[in-house]
């Protein structure tokens, strides 16, 4: 199973762009270009994000979070993945505990695929339906 694919978060929705840098200071530029773009694209496509910065696990940085989900980017050999998935932080799954957020954040995640995929690229697309290659 390829890296990238690997260390996505499951269920997300992601979209794949080439970070192609030929030396470590150029790439680290275009990568902080990247998560900028995907903070500005991803705040007007959806206001109720707030920007952060932390993980989920220990591959996968997340920039943007709301009450149900986290956008973020991954990165391996020259691509980045930018992906949206419901949030899996401690006080999200205590709050799951307590009621039905995590069907609404199911549904709120189905109803946002659309605007994802339109804000981020043609190439975007579930995760479940990627090719895993070897």
């Amino acid at each position: 199973m390829n890296f990238l694919y690997s260390s996505l978060p499951v269920g997300a929705h992601v979209a794949f762009h080439d970070l192609d840098a030929a030396d470590a200071p150029t790439w680290a530029r275009d990568y902080a270009r990247l998560v900028d773009d995907v903070r500005d694209r991803a705040s007007c496509a959806f206001p109720s994000f707030d920007p952060v910065d932390c993980w989920r696990d220990c591959n996968a940085r997340v920039i943007l979070r709301n009450a149900f989900a986290d956008i973020g980017v991954t990165t391996d050999d020259g691509r980045a993945a930018i992906w949206m998935a419901r949030r899996s932080d401690r006080a999200f799954r205590l709050r799951c505990e307590w009621g039905e957020v995590g069907a609404t954040a199911r549904a709120w995640l189905d109803r946002s695929a659309a605007t994802f995929a339109a804000v981020f690229g043609p190439r975007a697309t579930p995760l479940s339906d990627l090719p895993l290659a070897a």
